[in-house]
């Protein structure tokens, strides 16, 4: 199959792709309908939501374009909530947003008149996936910085833990 230079994201709603994604869409056809849904979707709250529940996804193509879509949301809206503000910052250091963070965090900067307030996220560790410190250290990749590297150790973790690290550096709730 050869690549595809561009592709015009279907007129599609949140809804709408909700209902694709859960018949089984094949991968290239998701990374479409996410940046379809952004383009296309008329409430913004909805949106936003949607693309930062994927963005945290471990596929790298669908939280990619969901990180792209959550700029395209700030130009078309004027604005973004604090849990969206903070993530696009967080994803700076995430590997896999090399070659495209700088662009989204740029829309956000230019089409968002001033950071918004927010409250500070609330990052969930699943106990019942911890049994042992590596354990504890897999789920805190899962959790706090999916996609990133670190040193699994305790130094390393009191560093994701003070924020900045993949995480908000406005400060974030464990529980």
């Amino acid at each position: 199959m050869g690549k595809r230079l561009y592709e015009e994201p279907p007129d599609v709603t949140v809804t709408e792709v909700q209902s694709r994604l859960s018949e089984g869409q094949p991968l290239e056809d998701a990374v479409l309908l996410i940046l379809g849904a952004a383009l296309n979707e008329p409430n913004r709250e909805r949106a936003e939501a949607f693309c930062r529940r994927w963005v945290r996804d471990a596929n790298a193509a669908t939280a990619r374009a969901d990180l792209l879509g959550l700029a395209h949301l700030a130009r078309r809206f004027g604005q973004t909530d604090g849990a969206t503000w903070a993530l696009v910052q967080a994803a700076e250091v995430d590997s896999r947003f090399e070659g495209i963070w700088q662009d989204v965090i740029d829309d956000c900067r230019t089409f968002v008149p001033a950071p918004p307030p927010w409250n500070k996220p609330v990052c969930v560790l699943d106990g019942m996936r911890i049994d042992n410190l590596e354990g504890l250290w897999d789920e805190v990749t899962r959790s706090l910085i999916p996609g990133a590297e670190w040193g699994r150790n305790l130094d390393a973790f009191n560093d994701i833990l003070r924020g900045g690290f993949g995480t908000p550096e406005d400060g974030f709730v464990v529980r």
